[in-house]
């Protein structure tokens, strides 16, 4: 009987200390976390700028004598020269249609063809708050992107250097920056 006993406590010891080790390995485990994502996005961020700032000069660098075939609203000639070119406005909306046609392109792809933003989250409140989903990533920078280019450009067109507008790209360029840094709100980013 008393050999058994000691098998026993001997067996139940080294249980112990097999629980006590897997419980210390356990503890050294760092959790799964999502680094920022704005080192990741930096490149694409920059070239983002670049390419966006490229087309608005190359537009308004090409079309400065465009008040014969491109005429603004008269609304858009007041104290210019006639006849009135205001190039920077159609560069602008090149711009901005190139940049807008990049996210609404790729997040009806991600929504509605590959459908992986309804699969790859959990379909609970936590999911869709706090799930990273690297299209997720990709749309926040593009915006980000646009919302940074759009205020800097937008302080040398006098029609949209408003306090409305500037505040506008400014806390949409806040939003966007948040959820790239923190990696959160990805799956309505999309």
């Amino acid at each position: 009987f008393s050999s058994l006993t000691l098998i026993n406590k001997q067996s139940q010891t080294s249980k112990q200390g097999e629980t006590m080790a897997a419980l210390n390995d356990k503890r050294k485990e760092i959790s799964p976390t999502i680094p920022s994502g704005m080192p990741k996005m930096k490149g694409y961020i920059t070239m983002g700028m670049i390419g966006l700032t490229a087309v608005y000069f190359a537009f308004v660098y090409a079309l400065k004598d465009s008040g014969a075939y491109l005429k603004p609203a008269d609304i858009y000639c007041v104290n210019v020269p006639q006849p009135c070119s205001r190039p920077d406005l159609f560069a602008f909306q090149v711009s901005s249609c190139l940049a807008i046609a990049f996210v609404g392109i790729y997040g009806f792809w991600v929504w509605h063809v590959s459908r992986r933003v309804h699969w790859a989250v959990p379909a609970t409140s936590e999911g869709r708050l706090f799930a990273y989903l690297p299209e997720g990533q990709v749309l926040a920078a593009a915006n980000f992107t646009f919302q940074v280019w759009d205020w800097v450009i937008s302080l040398l067109i006098p029609e949209h250097c408003t306090p409305i507008m500037l505040v506008h790209h400014f806390l949409a360029a806040t939003v966007s920056y948040f959820s790239l840094e923190y990696q959160y709100l990805q799956y309505y980013g999309v």
